[in-house]
């Protein structure tokens, strides 16, 4: 964990063992572990905003998925319609 004015960062291991199919392939009985990262910002005592990732790539192996390729062609296409831009945020072009 570190600590810089109002923001704290959080490293954690994320472990689990898939016991059934997921996306696609077949349970392997195989234990993951992933690395999380958080990063909490703080105003007033209360967190305000956080922030989390999470390193899947490293896990993918565990879940008998060859390469990437193989990995997205198993994921569901419809994912419904597009989301609308947040009013008020920064974009790409300003």
């Amino acid at each position: 964990m570190i600590r810089d004015s109002n923001k704290v960062v959080v490293r954690s291991t994320i472990t689990g063992t898939q016991k059934a199919a997921w996306l696609g392939p077949p349970a392997t009985g195989r234990t993951m572990r992933i690395q999380a990262v958080d990063i909490h910002e703080f105003e007033g005592g209360q967190v305000v905003r956080t922030w989390h990732t999470e390193d899947w790539m490293t896990a993918s192996p565990l879940f008998a998925i060859p390469n990437y390729a193989d990995f997205s062609a198993t994921v569901p296409q419809d994912h419904g319609p597009p989301l609308a831009p947040a009013s008020g945020l920064p974009t790409a072009t300003g």
